[in-house]
């Protein structure tokens, strides 16, 4: 959480969970976030009670895994485990009582991973993530727009102009490029662009990274249609 955090004396009365288990400068998205909120409600429900997932919960297999991510993943369980643990001990409550859990807060994208599961689209590489946001930096260009990220949120802010008012599509010029183009990397992502609303950039840039990690530009058009399972793993 990095803003409207529950004050102490709210988190003193009832026990909050998933808070300040990332730094400020850490990365951590929606997918994080998913795989904390389930161990932290299978440490809540108790060991005697199995939460169900789907057969195929994370596809990420660890060998695949960069070590330090491992690592901070480990850190985020031992603190989430001991700030549950202490909470326990607070309120006189056995380690292996089962307690239910509420889910309070956050924005519904986050409620629906949790629930059901992650979409399937792939991690994206290193140089897939440089590739997509240089790209969208160009066209954005075209259109005097440039964008402030916030991890899953992103803040439009248009440059300002003393010249008389401008057509929505001279302003619409490198969006409708990059939209062109995105299309044109295969039909799995021609199918999620056609689904944008507005000038979506951030989704944007999502698409061109999944089509530069999936190799879209030499792929078989029946490797690509692999690329989308339309599946979902790892939730509850």
């Amino acid at each position: 959480v990095g803003a409207n955090k529950p004050t102490d004396d709210e988190r003193a009365a009832c026990p909050h969970h998933l808070i300040d288990v990332a730094g400020a400068n850490e990365t951590y998205n929606a997918a994080d976030w998913m795989r904390d909120a389930v161990f932290s409600i299978e440490e809540l429900f108790g060991k005697d009670v199995n939460v169900k997932r789907n057969s195929d919960e994370d596809q990420e297999h660890s060998n695949l895994v960069e070590k330090d991510v491992l690592e901070s993943r480990g850190k985020r369980k031992k603190a989430i485990r001991h700030d549950i643990n202490q909470a326990r001990e607070q309120g006189s409550i056995p380690l292996d009582a089962p307690i239910l859990p509420i889910v309070v807060g956050g924005t519904m994208m986050y409620l629906q991973w949790l629930v059901h599961g992650r979409p399937d689209a792939m991690r994206p590489t290193d140089e897939a993530l440089e590739r997509a946001a240089s790209d969208i930096k160009n066209f954005q260009a075209m259109d005097g727009d440039t964008f402030d990220s916030t991890g899953d949120e992103e803040i439009e802010v248009k440059r300002e102009s003393s010249q008389e008012e401008i057509s929505d599509a001279a302003l619409s010029t490198g969006w409708n490029a990059a939209v062109d183009y995105a299309s044109s990397l295969g039909k799995p992502f021609k199918a999620r662009v056609d689904k944008l609303c507005g000038k979506d950039w951030y989704r944007l840039r999502r698409i061109l990274e999944v089509a530069y990690t999936a190799g879209a530009e030499k792929a078989s058009e029946e490797q690509l249609q692999a690329v989308y399972s339309g599946e979902r793993f790892g939730g509850l």
